[in-house]
């Protein structure tokens, strides 16, 4: 059983930087060889582009209040490891004290015949035990020959911080290989906390491994109420060293939601939007805030009138 592990996508946003240092410092890469782009994503109205990273951003003097985000995909990391290395710019990124992570994608490619049959079978005789609330299976079909063209299983939401994605890497690439691909999706503090703690190779391999063991496992036999009595698969035990594997967990205290961070978030994202619409007579104030007024919760209420008595005092 041959296994790889990687970083499959990465993300994060700086603040108080310059846009040239990120480039330059950070990326190492020169600005000659960064090329204008026409995306923009997130409230940010710029952004420039190098073997498929993407930078976005407002201004280049590092003073936005939101900062300056870069994107680097799974092809881009490839790229990217041809002339640098991915822990090698984590690691120059750690070292911006405004830095702040916010997606990380680790993977393990396990290169085995009976891994993708083995994970559907245990998933469907419930001969698995995991820390998620929910599991999902998307099927894909060719439409004029209704064969089943791919399968990917699911644990946990894209909303979440954690999520876990499993499928056939070979049929997707149309290529005739036995790879089962395990995603681990990472967002907000999990990210950020991930990333904190990946120096080298050994520690991607360390931290997949105990994520894996910390939230999705197979057994031997169909899962009992008594969780001393499920005996991991040994054929799991292989695939992520589950013997020498410390648990990781990924998860940190999420951050508080108050108004003023969603009055902000309005601010930078839908403005922009809203004078369009205004200005076109789309939409006007007063049909925005009666059905938002409508939408509003008892808990909602009890929001505005504490602010409002914290605002009479001052």
């Amino acid at each position: 059983m041959e296994k790889y592990y990687f970083i499959d996508w990465l993300a994060f946003t700086v603040k108080e930087t310059k846009l040239s240092v990120i480039l330059e410092e950070i990326f190492k890469i020169r600005l000659e060889d960064w090329m204008p782009s026409k995306m923009q994503l997130y409230g940010y109205q710029k952004s420039c582009t190098s073997n498929g990273i993407t930078v976005l951003y407002n201004n280049t003097d590092g003073t936005d209040e939101q900062g300056i985000h870069c994107i680097v995909s799974g092809s881009a990391i490839r790229q990217y490891n041809k002339i640098n290395s991915i822990t090698g710019l984590i690691g120059r990124v750690k070292k911006i004290e405004t830095a702040k992570f916010k997606r990380i994608d680790l993977t393990l490619d396990v290169v085995n015949a009976s891994m993708l049959d083995f994970i559907k079978n245990s998933i469907i005789e419930e001969k698995y035990k995991t820390r998620f609330k929910k599991y999902t299976i998307i099927q894909e079909f060719n439409a004029k020959t209704n064969a089943k063209t791919a399968e990917t299983y699911y644990f946990g939401s894209r909303k979440s911080e954690n999520m876990i994605r499993i499928y056939d890497k070979a049929a997707e690439q149309k290529i005739e290989a036995d790879i089962c691909r395990i995603e681990i999706e990472l967002k907000k503090n999990s990210a950020h906390k991930v990333a904190l703690d990946i120096i080298n190779e050994e520690d991607l391999q360390a931290i997949t491994n105990g994520i894996l063991k910390n939230n999705v496992n197979f057994l031997e036999e169909k899962k009992k109420k008594n969780t001393a009595r499920n005996h991991i698969s040994s054929k799991w035990k292989s695939v992520i060293d589950y013997d020498s594997t410390a648990i990781y967990k990924s998860a940190t205290e999420k951050e508080e939601t108050s108004l003023t961070s969603k009055a902000n978030w309005l601010y930078k994202q839908i403005a922009r939007t809203y004078t369009m619409c205004k200005n076109t007579n789309l939409l006007t104030e007063k049909e925005i805030l009666e059905y938002g007024y409508s939408k509003l919760t008892d808990i909602d209420f009890a929001t505005m009138a504490e602010i409002l008595k914290e605002q009479t005092k001052k």
